[in-house]
This record gives structure tokens, C-alpha cells and sequence, in this order.
């Protein structure tokens, strides 16, 4: 019997699913019933008390997360302690190299584009065109630099482009470390080449005491917003395919991006030009620290979803970070999205929910508030990402 519990929390989901005709009748059965939203949770949901859920853990430390703590911190009182953001290495670059005549086409290429020395307040933002950073990264890990017309000129319509970014209480040289190994985990599940990997990496390097680093990086998330959401739409006037993977305060970051896009307020200012809106991006989002509303119609990123094609959210509802979300946000009226999980789909272009897809990975995460963790334990977060981009940028599969 435990073999069998086990298989359920790897391999097993519960479907909770709702068809557009069907949503209508079924309004009174709360969000998760309307529109064409597909809710995956796996087992374990809520706050156990399952002493083996902490069994060995009690010298680690909290993941730093989005800087609200980066000692060891006293547990929720119903279970023990948090463990540290450990996890596996990079791997090495894939083996059965293309023939040369075919690696120019054939091999993805990285980037790592930067914000990291622009203003970080939304009133100083260059809204016409941000001088943003940009390095290639070469096979074992080295960042040289370059520039933003050379990193455009360097993708092609032909070749979608997936965008990493980051959390909070990085250093640039952990964010292209982070970058290196989330591309590691969903290339195990893509074709070789046929893409590219971008590293979006914003000012996020430790500083002070946790809470207030986490309080300043909150307000700063809005100015990134600006940054990356003009990246994309600059993405988008070339016509190249995207798809975009975030975490924590990358999350954040991402969908005040995608609503500023949409011709959405960041910080009392929006980008110049006409807005984007139907771009019909593939999202990951992991560990998402926003209010759980903040995609809800007429909300603070509440235009995310008119460029959202598919969404994925992985949540933790054990997540002893995001628990504590309130203390970064002293006003917040709902908890982390990426503590309660999605209510119901944001809404699309067309006001429709767009399809979405949610997975509480608390039974293999525990207490823990990790990037890494999200794809080394049994949450396997890099299959489904890339079973959703491939979906959608018809990359094909492995």
C-alpha cells in the first residue's frame, strides 16, 4: 500500500476539469468550475502534520526566497523545520554533437540579458528603449558580453525562444548559474537545439536584513516589469516564438510584464507605442510570490492573461515563505498565488479564462521555498514545462 501512495504522488493526478458550456451552469460551484481552466493537484494538500514529512531536516535552512528570511526560521506549528535550496549540479552539455554543417542551426544558443545596472524606480525607466545588457553564454557556463542588437540578431522566427527569470536574493553570477540549470532540467525533455534559452536577470543580489530586502525587491518588481515587458514586445515585433518559465519574484515580475504589455499601469507608468495583446505565450510559473487576485479581471496585473496562450502554476501550500507573504505586503487582501494556488484562470483578449493548469506540489516539496527543489523531487515541474512549450511552440519531444 505505501508503494501505491508513492506512485500517486509522482505519477498520479487528480483532474478537476470544466468545459465553456458546462461553466455556465455551474457558476454556484465556485471558480474552480468556470471556464475552460484544467486544475492538476497532486496529493498532499494542505498543512500536514505527517511527522515523516520533515523526518532529517532539522539542521537546514530556508531557501532565500524572496527575502523574508535567509536564517533558519521557527517552523509552522504544525510541522518541524525547512530545508536549504539544494540541488543538482548543471549537467554537461548534451552529447551527440551535430556534424558541424548542421550546429549553426541545430544548437541552442543562451543569452543573459540584464537590468541589473538600470534604475530600479519606475519614474526613471526608460520606457522607449532601456539599455539592457546583453552576454552569449558560451558551453561551460561563461557570460561574454555583447549587445541588444547583437542578441536579437541572433534569434530567428524559426527558432522559439524560452525566457528564465529569476527570483529574489540572487547574484548575478547565481542567476546564470539558476538559468543554466533550469535549462538543464527542461532540456531533458526537449530536442536538442531547435531553440533558444534567454536568462532574464534583474537587481535582485542580497542586501540588509531579509523582510526589508524583501519589501524594497517588492517595489522594485514593478520597474523590472517595465524592462521585461519591453523586451518582449520587442521580442514580438520580430516574430519570435517565446515561452517563459519564472519563479517567485520572477513570477512577479513576469506577469507585471505581460500586463504591461497589454497597455497595463506599472508604477504610475506605462510603455510607449501601442499595446500588445493576443500574444498567446506559453507561462510557467513556480513558487509565484503575488497576491493570488493580482490576475483576477481589473486587478493589479489583472491584463496578464490577454497574453497568456496557456498558463502552468506550480504552488507549494506548506510553503513556509509564502506563508508569511503578508509580511512583505502588510496590505495584501489574499494570500501568495504560489502558496493557495490559482482560484480560477485569468481572463484572455476575448474575456474567455484561458486554459490553465495548476499542480500543489506540497507533498514533495514539504516546507520548502526552492527553484531547484520544484524539479529535482517528484513535483518533476521540468517535464510538465516542457510538455506545455512544446505544445505550444511545436518543439516535439524526446
Amino acid at each position: 500500500m505505501p508503494r501505491i501512495t508513492l506512485t500517486i504522488v509522482i505519477l498520479g493526478i487528480t483532474v478537476i476539469a470544466a468545459s465553456a458550456a458546462s461553466a455556465a451552469g455551474a457558476s454556484a460551484a465556485g471558480p474552480s468550475a468556470a471556464g475552460s481552466v484544467r486544475l492538476i493537484h497532486a496529493e498532499g494538500q494542505g498543512h500536514s502534520s505527517d511527522p515523516a514529512a520533515v523526518v532529517g531536516l532539522d539542521d537546514q535552512q530556508v531557501d532565500d526566497g524572496f527575502g523574508i528570511s535567509d536564517e533558519p526560521v521557527a517552523a509552522p506549528s504544525d510541522v518541524g523545520v525547512v530545508i536549504t535550496d539544494e540541488g543538482e549540479g548543471v549537467a554537461d552539455p548534451a552529447e551527440d554533437c551535430p556534424p558541424p554543417e548542421e550546429a549553426v542551426t541545430t544548437t541552442t544558443s543562451l543569452w543573459l540579458v540584464s537590468s541589473r545596472r538600470l534604475p530600479t524606480s519606475c519614474g526613471c525607466v526608460d520606457l522607449d528603449s532601456p539599455d539592457l545588457d546583453a552576454s552569449k553564454v558560451d558551453g561551460v557556463g561563461r557570460a561574454w558580453p555583447t549587445d541588444l542588437g547583437s542578441f536579437f540578431d541572433g534569434l530567428s522566427p524559426s527558432r522559439p525562444l524560452i525566457l528564465h527569470v529569476h527570483g529574489n536574493r540572487i547574484s548575478s553570477s547565481e542567476a546564470l548559474e539558476r538559468g543554466r540549470f533550469v535549462h538543464g532540467k527542461l532540456a531533458q525533455h526537449l530536442p536538442k537545439g531547435g531553440y533558444d534559452f534567454a536568462m532574464f536577470t534583474w537587481p535582485s543580489d542580497k542586501s540588509g536584513m531579509p523582510l526589508r530586502d524583501g519589501r524594497t525587491k517588492a517595489q522594485m518588481t514593478e520597474a523590472e516589469g517595465l524592462y521585461l515587458g519591453w523586451l518582449l514586445r520587442e521580442l514580438i515585433r520580430r516574430d519570435i516564438p517565446v515561452a517563459i518559465v519564472a519563479y517567485s519574484f520572477g513570477a512577479r515580475v513576469t506577469t507585471g510584464a505581460l500586463h504591461a504589455l497589454a497597455g497595463g499601469v506599472l508604477g504610475g507608468r506605462q510603455l510607449s507605442g501601442d499595446p500588445v495583446r493576443g500574444a498567446n505565450l506559453p507561462v510557467a510559473l513556480l513558487a509565484p510570490a503575488l497576491e493570488a487576485r493580482w490576475l483576477d479581471e481589473g486587478q493589479h496585473h489583472g491584463l496578464a492573461g490577454h497574453n497568456i496562450g496557456r498558463l502552468a502554476v506550480f504552488y507549494n501550500s506548506r510553503d513556509a515563505v509564502l506563508k508569511r507573504y503578508r509580511l512583505i505586503e502588510p496590505g495584501s487582501l489574499t494570500p501568495a498565488l504560489g502558496f493557495i494556488g490559482p482560484r480560477r484562470p485569468p481572463s484572455g483578449v476575448d474575456g474567455a479564462p484561458i486554459a490553465m493548469t495548476a499542480r500543489n506540489c506540497a507533498s514533495a516539496m514539504g516546507l520548502i521555498h526552492s527553484e531547484k527543489e520544484y524539479y529535482n523531487r517528484s513535483c518533476n515541474a521540468g517535464a510538465s514545462i516542457a510538455a506545455l512549450f512544446s505544445d505550444m511552440l511545436f518543439l516535439g519531444s524526446e
